[in-house]
């Protein structure tokens, strides 16, 4: 009885703050009667069909006042329609109406993934990754060695925190098991996984686990022999820590086992191993002497076919248009990528894959 009692309140309460933000957005005149019925029969439509897809669509369009983005953007919106005073200075007026289109932007899960799609398409050739491209070639069977970028690494400036890492880390983890396992008969060298990880400061105390080790330790659980996995910073006054200097002592450690017709496999996330890839390349071609060897450069990560290779909608579905919090992080990631890349640009640490976006192309529907 006081379960059915605890439901009952607790539907009531959700009914009455629903109906009150609606109100206030509304005008009463024309809703007094009608949201509230609409609201019950969402609600009694809702326990009799819970797996129906239309109706946990508008549910989602409803329970999204109560979410802590929603609430936010619910806020902005009825202070941006009571700003009417002439007490309140424009320039307040105008500093809440962008807050709010700001907000609004980058939390909508269908710009953020476009923004996201934008940026990985901007530094990846679509032709060489993709299969449904008609100008897909497959790469020949040549020796392999797979590379792994620390979050730390392309992502760096933060505190030293392995231990928080390495859970930012799983699909980077995954993917490298995944290659592992799908490249393991072509990996010839001893160091069949080469882990670029940020170096642990001399202020921190030998109790605490380096980046390196919690890395190893997760790759041997998957699967991947302790002695294949190689160490990027004992390679002799190597720095990783950021993807140049990484690209450099790569470059070091590939000249020191003289390396020739090779495929490097670089793991990184979808977002950033584009940027990896072409700084890889720059430091590459740099070095004198390479004009007989072949090293190609394989930018690999988690759902990235997906993201870069699948057909992007003309028109976003219901859900697409909810704002979410997971969208406000991912178009952040996406600008901090873009600038970061700009940075790169300009200091000449890569070479911008000018004719990505032209070479973008499907089997079925011709060129997009």
């Amino acid at each position: 009885m006081f379960e059915l009692v605890t439901r009952l309140v607790i539907w009531l309460l959700l009914g009455y703050f629903i109906c009150y933000v609606l109100l206030q957005l509304v005008p009463q005149i024309n809703v007094k009667w009608l949201i509230p019925i609409l609201l019950l029969v969402l609600i009694i439509m809702g326990i009799a069909f819970p797996d129906d897809r239309s109706i946990s669509s508008i549910w989602n369009v409803i329970s999204f006042p109560l979410k802590p983005i929603g609430l936010c953007i619910v806020f902005l919106l009825i202070g941006s329609t009571q700003l009417k005073e002439k007490t309140i200075p424009k320039k307040v007026k105008n500093v809440v109406f962008s807050v709010l289109m700001i907000l609004l932007f980058a939390s909508v899960p269908w710009i953020s993934d476009r923004l996201e799609y934008a940026i990985i398409r901007s530094n990846l050739d679509h032709s060489e990754i993709c299969p449904n491209n008609p100008d897909y070639t497959a790469r020949p069977n040549q020796s392999k060695l797979i590379v792994l970028l620390a979050n730390a690494v392309t992502q760096p400036g933060g505190p030293y925190r392995p231990e928080e890492q390495i859970f930012e880390m799983s699909d980077r983890l995954l993917q490298t098991a995944q290659e592992y396992q799908r490249n393991s008969g072509d990996i010839l060298l001893e160091d069949r996984v080469i882990i670029a990880s940020r170096k642990k400061p001399t202020s921190e105390t030998e109790r605490i686990p380096s980046d390196f080790e919690l890395i190893r330790d997760q790759l041997i659980t998957l699967g991947i022999p302790r002695l294949g996995i190689f160490d990027l910073n004992q390679i002799p006054e190597a720095n990783t820590f950021n993807v140049n200097r990484t690209s450099a002592a790569i470059t070091e450690y590939i000249d020191s086992r003289n390396l020739s017709n090779y495929q490097i496999i670089i793991i990184a996330s979808p977002i950033d191993v584009g940027r990896v890839k072409l700084t890889l390349e720059k430091a590459l071609n740099a070095r004198e002497g390479r004009q007989n060897r072949t090293i190609t450069v394989i930018p690999s990560a988690w759902n990235l076919s997906n993201k870069l290779c699948q057909q992007r909608k003309e028109y976003p579905d219901l859900v697409d248009l909810i704002p979410r919090d997971y969208s406000v992080l991912r178009s952040s990631q996406v600008v901090d990528e873009f600038f970061t890349s700009s940075y790169y640009f300009l200091r000449g640490w890569l070479t911008p894959c000018w004719n990505c976006w032209d070479r973008v192309r499907y089997s079925t529907n011709g060129e997009t």
